[in-house]
């Protein structure tokens, strides 16, 4: 089966196997193409994600990726992630409260919304 022609990049600042895990799953398991993007200063990191064009998706707790998204011109879906689990419960009771807002700017709503994932832990 043929690669997708839509490309996965992602930036990490500790890429060990949980990222490089991330990568495997979009090849392996959705069949597009994904690398991995290291050896960037922070800033070139954050300029990165910024300057993303179609979609950029993250963690809702990550300020590199919730300013990205704020500040860009060119992003035009965004997608800010929560995965509930019991640490995240337990470091952050009001995880969705706290790092999810309501946009009062009709562009900000349409552009980034949020979503809840629930995690294996969770769902057991």
């Amino acid at each position: 089966q043929p690669k997708s022609n839509h490309a996965v990049q992602i930036t990490t600042r500790i890429p060990n196997k949980y990222a490089r895990a991330y990568v495997d799953a979009f090849q392996k398991k959705s069949n597009i193409n994904a690398s991995l993007v290291t050896g960037q200063t922070g800033v070139q990191d954050f300029c990165f994600l910024k300057n993303t064009r179609n979609f950029l998706g993250g963690s809702a707790r990550s300020t590199f990726v919730f300013w990205a998204a704020l500040l860009s011109d060119s992003i035009q879906n965004v997608t800010l992630y929560h995965v509930d689990n019991h640490g995240l419960r337990n470091r952050h009771p009001n995880y969705w409260e706290r790092f999810t807002y309501n946009w009062s700017d009709p562009s900000l709503a349409d552009r980034i919304k949020f979503r809840l994932f629930q995690s294996e832990e969770i769902l057991q």
